[in-house]
């Protein structure tokens, strides 16, 4: 740590811009409504919870959405919906957060980790290699908010008769071929966590257009319990409590309504990024052909030379006040849930070489050109640094 006193000069972010144009007026009414109806629960006839669950299948362009508690909460809701036998396969990316992996066990079914392609999505190609006549399912992961090959991976899903779980959890408002995520499988999931594109603290959306579906994921959800059932305490299968609150529920509305102007942010954002970053030889992935990728973190790659380096690169950042993270420091298999339960022997190549290069900067709207232009020159400032050491 003495090396960082050589950093530190400069104040790049103050920490009080995190909340700029993330919460505002419209937010705070939506909670006063909220109180003043008096009614905090949608299954006590709340109207914010059911309102948003419509506007939200109407902006992605799904039949059916259904609310929960957290994008957690609505990936295992939607596995868990499906009935699978136990100790099947579920195909997953190695590059992405625990939610998407941990739901599987919980299932008492078995993660098939999958290595990644250029923009850090599921490779259909190493998924094709990975699986057998037991994997029943996939989720791909929308990662950065970029879409995964959803055309190729559900063309395997289809010949093999596997279920396609978007993790749309990064991605809303992001679109693939002219549609938008959460409309490209059988079922997709969203997040509404804090640092989300759209967010209303917790909370999370499941879509889909099958109308059994629908009703498998509302009957796991809500314990088990039939949407509109005349007779309470009527339960017919094993459910949960995954219900999101009336005040989620409102904010949700607001935040949906500001989602595309916000995305356009992280949009023009990332590309300030490529602008300023290319040039110091740091590796940023283009966006693929009839993308629409909105950036919710922009991941950047160290040059091969200082792979070994890159925890120090970015401690010395934050020194310098830089808003940097490092999203996924290993392959999910390499954690100790996995390792524990027999994982962390796979050896895949590109996820393996990304997590040891791999730094993330922010792109919401507390960030602006200034912040990333002083970035920048901390970023060079330290790249310089390295070169001499």
């Amino acid at each position: 740590m003495e090396k960082l006193a050589i950093f530190g000069g400069s104040k790049v972010f103050n920490k009080d811009c995190e909340m700029i144009n993330k919460f505002g007026k419209e937010e705070k009414d939506a909670l006063v409504r909220v109180v003043e109806n008096g009614c905090l629960s949608a299954f006590r006839g709340g109207k914010e919870v059911r309102g948003f669950e419509k506007e939200f299948r109407e902006y992605v362009g799904t039949n059916y959405a259904v609310a929960a508690t957290s994008g957690t909460a609505a990936l295992h809701t939607s596995l868990a919906s499906l009935n699978l036998p136990i100790g099947s396969e579920v195909a997953v990316p190695a590059l992405t957060f625990v939610s998407t992996a941990s739901v599987v066990l919980q299932e008492k079914l078995k993660p098939i980790f999958i290595d990644i392609d250029e923009n850090y999505c599921m490779d259909p190609e190493d998924l094709k290699r990975k699986i057998t006549n037991k994997t029943k399912a996939v989720i791909p992961v929308h990662l950065y908010g970029h879409p995964a090959k959803m055309n190729e991976i559900n063309a395997i899903a289809k010949e093999n008769e596997m279920y396609v779980i978007e993790d749309a959890c990064q991605s809303h408002g992001a679109v693939y071929m002219g549609k938008k995520t959460g409309n490209l499988g059988d079922i997709g999931c969203f997040s509404f966590f804090e640092t989300k594109n759209m967010t209303c603290g917790e909370g999370g959306m499941i879509t889909c257009n099958d109308e059994e579906l629908a009703k498998q994921i509302w009957l796991t959800k809500e314990h088990g319990s039939p949407r509109n059932s005349n007779t309470w305490y009527s339960y017919i299968r094993l459910g949960y409590n995954y219900n999101m609150t009336e005040m989620q529920g409102a904010i949700g509305r607001t935040q949906l309504k500001k989602l595309d102007f916000n995305n356009d942010i992280r949009i023009h954002n990332g590309s300030l990024y490529r602008k300023y970053l290319l040039p110091l030889g740091l590796e940023i992935a283009s966006d693929a052909k009839d993308v629409k990728s909105v950036y919710h973190n922009m991941p950047v790659l160290l040059p091969e030379e200082y792979k070994t380096k890159r925890d120090f690169f970015v401690q010395a950042l934050r020194a310098e006040g830089v808003p940097v993270d490092i999203a996924y420091p290993q392959p999910l298999y390499k954690t100790k849930l996995f390792t524990e339960l027999g994982y962390g022997y796979e050896n895949l190549p590109k996820v393996e070489d990304v997590t040891a290069r791999m730094f993330t900067l922010f792109t919401d709207s507390s960030i602006n050109e200034e912040i990333i232009i002083n970035s920048t020159t901390a970023i060079e400032k330290v790249l310089e640094y390295l070169k001499k050491s």
